[in-house]
């Protein structure tokens, strides 16, 4: 295990030394970006020249990184659960063009066998809302920002967003749904954009404990445990690295080749 884990930190070094030799010119816009996977892609994208627009809920988190990056990273406050969440955002982004898109913010709840009948509509909404609808209102409304040879990246899942999950049927519905989308951008290429979905990876991040809550009293409640116990997670760091190298390096033929997933990398089979 100790050694997985050097290997995974040398992969993250490696990853952020190879960003393109341009990128302080470049902007990024990062939903999620004050925890997990985003707060992590946020912190690389900054240590590699890359302004960032990091529209979050709560911007506590990112202070340290406003007052080592002054100049190159700023907070768009947002509740992507709401309808008018995207029109908000696009109101406070003040750069003329963005470089990188990366929806990244997702819920995993509600989870359980009889969410899809039992769940308030309310509920069930907010879910949707914030890892499909947002993201498809929000590329729209910044659709003016987002021009030739700027990358769309989704964040998706490996099983998720290829079949129905046990108990995770609203997450594999909005999943296997941004997949579809990802798809649309890729065949229609508006405005000359690239797009493309990438699996990051079995990460211990707060998307982890929040599900080890929600499947308590549940069948594979044991299945989660053991698996979160069993410290067979990727660390965030790497990820961010590897979805650096993604957006900023690879050729736009192979970014807009395949759902991404980061086992292409690591050379490993995890999956979740």
């Amino acid at each position: 295990m100790r050694r997985l884990l050097f290997l995974y930190l040398f992969l993250a070094f490696c990853f952020l030394g190879i960003a393109h030799a341009d990128a302080c010119n470049k902007t990024a816009l990062v939903t999620g970006a004050n925890r997990g996977v985003g707060f992590a892609l946020t912190q690389a994208l900054l240590a590699n020249q890359i302004k960032v627009i990091a529209v979050v809920r709560d911007a506590g988190p990112l202070q340290p990184l406003l007052q080592k990056y002054p100049s190159h990273l700023s907070v768009v406050k947002a509740d992507l659960s709401q309808p008018d969440a995207a029109v908000k955002v696009a109101e406070q982004v003040k750069a003329e063009r963005l470089d990188y898109l990366i929806h990244n913010a997702a819920v995993i709840t509600p989870i359980g066998s009889k969410v899809l009948l039992e769940s308030t509509p309310q509920l069930l909404a907010e879910s949707i809302q914030v890892n499909l609808t947002t993201p498809i209102t929000l590329t729209a409304a910044l659709g003016s920002k987002l021009q030739k040879g700027c990358r769309i990246l989704n964040i998706s899942s490996a099983k998720a967003g290829a079949q129905a999950m046990a108990d995770f049927g609203i997450y594999s519905i909005t999943k296997t749904a941004i997949d579809r989308y990802t798809e649309s951008l890729q065949r229609d290429k508006p405005n000359g954009v690239l797009a493309a979905s990438v699996h990051p990876g079995r990460i211990k991040t707060g998307m982890q404990d929040d599900i080890r809550r929600a499947v308590k009293g549940l069948p594979n409640e044991k299945t989660f445990e053991q698996r979160f116990k069993s410290g067979d997670f990727i660390p965030s760091e790497t990820v961010a690295g590897y979805l650096v190298w993604l957006l900023s390096k690879t050729d736009d033929a192979y970014f807009v080749s395949k759902k991404h997933h980061i086992n292409d990398y690591l050379g490993t089979q995890k999956s979740s």
